[in-house]
């Protein structure tokens, strides 16, 4: 059977592609979310050893290949074979015959432009892109991209077939194809815990605001601080009165009141949020909230393996002097949300309800109607993956990512307990929120018991 017989099947997806590099040795389970995984030749025998439940796909460029091959290939497993001889090797296309999962490729025809004596890496790389459909991808154990000329053998290690000018070679073409796409993310990562970004992902911000400065100017403070600042910010108005403050590098949207308005407009506003985007990844910075410095980084991280990501375990802070916590760790509020392009349809359709909570209805698309429940008290739950595995919650238990501020002036949102105090346990010195954003605090002190 042709590759292109494929073609889409992974549209949407990560695509790990695993090459034979030393690190290879230190891979575990874990390090592989979800997402089609393309091994380079003899790496199936490090990689078929951890089970996964991804879908495997082993490449092979020229005919040499081990006649044991098969045995580490499960019944599930696909091989993906190449019709051009390569290094005066016949093709591997002319092997296996009678294995069931088995397609083809043909360079020129396949791939269009790529040269038949394009390195196996590379190749991996476009059949995803070009045929597969995938647009996010993890290049793992590639380790001659930092001047390795070892390959791994199972729990060994042989020299590199590799030329001392190829290192050189391999890095520009890489970079070529990359930067040809701008469409795609790319990250390196190497087992042994070397992470390296190629090209980051592009990210979009999306504040939805409306006659709350005080709030808003805060909010700006919050984004100007980010470990990440490329990316794309989208505000959103539609208060009574013009925001002022606005900077010049956002995208600014003012969307005036009408008098068919609902009380709350925030599903209005992120419609026209949402047709604005530009990102790969899309997360959302609610105007009277506190995020740290690392919070876009964070996120964006996490949403490398997951589709939809969230902080769960929500800490919620009243400027009266309160805290409280949320112990749940299968929903995550729509200010500690983000997700990939892939799933802004689904999000403009959550738009159309007449349900404003979108939030819980997002995150149930996830985990269906029953997510399990959550052990309050276990804290060695850091994280949870949701029953369909496309989404991931996770606390910030540790470092502090995000707090839902309650009691800033201004036009109330749709939040519980934005201007009430009960059910907040008693901060008389504010020394719970210091303890949660550090010196930030000082930038609340104004607020504090003011209502």
């Amino acid at each position: 059977m042709k590759i292109s017989e494929l073609k889409g099947k992974y549209a949407g997806q990560n695509c790990y592609i695993i090459g034979r590099g030393p690190s290879l040795l230190n891979i575990e389970r874990d390090m592989i979310g979800p997402g089609l995984v393309i091994v380079i030749n003899e790496a199936i025998q490090n990689v078929c050893a951890l089970d996964l439940p991804n879908d495997i796909y082993n490449q092979w460029r020229n005919g040499d290949v081990p006649p044991d091959t098969l045995d580490y290939l499960r019944d599930t497993d696909t091989l993906i074979l190449c019709d051009n001889p390569v290094l005066g090797d016949p093709p591997s296309s002319t092997l296996f015959m009678g294995y069931p999962n088995r397609y083809t490729f043909e360079c020129a025809h396949d791939l269009g432009k790529v040269p038949a004596t394009m390195f196996s890496h590379a190749a991996a790389f476009e059949i995803a892109y070009q045929i597969l459909g995938c647009r996010n991808f993890i290049m793992m154990g590639f380790d001659s991209f930092r001047g390795e000329d070892r390959t791994v053998l199972k729990d060994g290690f042989v020299p590199s077939e590799l030329r001392p000018g190829d290192y050189a070679e391999q890095i520009q073409v890489m970079g070529r194809l990359i930067d040809a796409k701008p469409d795609v993310t790319v990250k390196w990562f190497f087992p042994d815990g070397d992470v390296s970004s190629v090209k980051g992902s592009s990210v979009t911000v999306i504040t939805c605001t409306g006659d709350r400065p005080e709030a808003f100017a805060l909010c700006r403070k919050w984004i100007e601080h980010q470990t990440v600042q490329s990316f794309q910010w989208i505000v959103v108005d539609d208060g009574k009165t013009k925001m002022k403050g606005i900077p010049d590098n956002c995208d600014y949207v003012r969307r005036a009141p009408k008098k068919n308005d609902p009380k709350h407009t925030l599903l209005l506003n992120l419609k026209e949020g949402l047709k604005r985007v530009k990102g790969d990844r899309v997360l959302f910075f609610e105007d009277d909230e506190y995020y740290a410095p690392g919070y876009i980084e964070a996120m964006c991280n996490r949403l490398w393996d997951y589709e939809v990501v969230g902080i769960g375990r929500s800490k919620y802070y009243h400027l009266r002097g309160g805290w409280s916590i949320d112990h749940n760790l299968n929903h995550a509020s729509l200010a500690e949300t983000g997700f990939r392009a892939s799933f802004i349809d689904k999000v403009l359709s959550l738009c159309d309800g007449r349900d404003m909570f979108l939030d819980i209805r997002l995150w149930k698309i996830l985990n269906g109607d029953i997510a399990p429940k959550c052990d309050a008290h276990d804290m060695t739950e850091r994280e949870r993956v949701t029953r369909d595995r496309r989404g991931m919650i996770f606390d910030d238990y540790e470092k502090c990512l995000y707090v839902g501020i309650k009691g800033m002036p201004g036009r109330p949102g749709i939040g519980t307990g934005g201007h009430k105090f009960g059910g907040y346990t008693v901060d008389a010195d504010f020394s719970t929120l210091k303890k949660w954003i550090g010196e930030d605090v000082q930038y609340y002190e104004q607020y504090m018991r003011r209502r």
